[in-house]
């Protein structure tokens, strides 16, 4: 992993939007992303008040750094849907783990990874749980079997690890959405999720 500084103090590497624009670049097919800007009260839920950005992979990162100052009381999302010229729509799978046990969520993702044949993967601290991008794509149909996949790894009497209300909601929407900004009071005091672990 490296380990730089990179614009507003932050590590390159370590922050989700760095990660996801070197990952997307690596698969020539893809020319566009989905950023989406939400109201604080709605996220993560798409209540119909989100505005969409469709963005192209290479300016993914100065997208996001161009919108940040145009916040409100808003967050931005990176969303799994992904566009491509040759494949049509695809999907880079997301997870938002409902536990905050590192260790739990660690064991999860690498089952993931594993399961996944992910070359890349990542981990990040969001401050309330921890999100997993996996470096892989789905088709829209592999994705709604992922995302059930998610609810499997949630074992009768013990305490959930992934978030089963976010995969309702994610499921409802069509695609999945992780927190890129820190910019509401809800996250402020933790800013920005921070990479943990890379696979």
């Amino acid at each position: 992993m490296r380990h730089y500084l990179k614009g507003l103090g932050l590590l390159h590497s370590v922050a989700p939007i760095g990660f996801v624009e070197e990952l997307l670049s690596g698969w020539d097919h893809l020319h566009e992303a989905q950023l989406s800007v939400y109201p604080e009260p709605s996220f993560p839920n798409d209540d119909g008040s989100r505005q969409v950005h469709r963005v192209p992979v290479g300016s993914l990162r100065s997208s996001f750094e161009a919108l940040l100052p145009t916040l409100g009381e808003q967050e931005i999302a990176f969303d799994s849907i992904v566009y491509s010229n040759a494949r049509g729509v695809q999907h880079v799978p997301l997870v938002d783990f409902l536990s905050s046990k590192r260790r739990d969520v660690e064991r999860a993702s690498e089952a993931l990874v594993a399961e996944y044949s992910a070359a890349r993967a990542a981990l990040f601290a969001s401050g309330e749980s921890y999100h997993l991008y996996l470096g892989i794509l789905l088709s829209t149909n592999e994705w709604l079997k992922f995302m059930g996949r998610l609810l499997l790894l949630n074992l009768p009497d013990s305490k959930p690890v992934t978030d089963a209300r976010w995969v309702g909601r994610r499921l409802i929407g069509g695609f999945g959405a992780l927190r890129l900004s820190a910019n509401t009071h809800r996250f402020a005091h933790f800013g920005a999720p921070r990479m943990v672990r890379e696979w």
